[in-house]
């Protein structure tokens, strides 16, 4: 049986209250099968408050969509 492991590393710029409205990000993803890393997914995008990302890379055989939000930690 094929071990499916997903790795997801994000990095974004750490934002000022009055400014957080939007963020720079950058994001890695490896699909790794029994230790193997068998395809990567690397994207770079901005992300605006309220609205959500999209990246729909999907193939005939496979559904692949990388979605992203941003929020506060404290946003109420």
């Amino acid at each position: 049986m094929n071990k499916l492991t997903t790795l997801i590393f994000i990095a974004t710029a750490i934002l000022a209250a009055p400014t957080w409205a939007s963020a720079s990000c950058s994001v890695e993803v490896n699909h790794v099968v029994n230790g193997t890393v068998i395809e990567t997914y690397t994207k770079d995008f901005a992300v605006t408050r309220g609205v959500v990302f999209v990246d729909d890379v999907s193939e005939v055989q496979r559904q692949k969509r990388f979605t992203a939000t941003l929020a506060r930690v404290d946003d109420h």
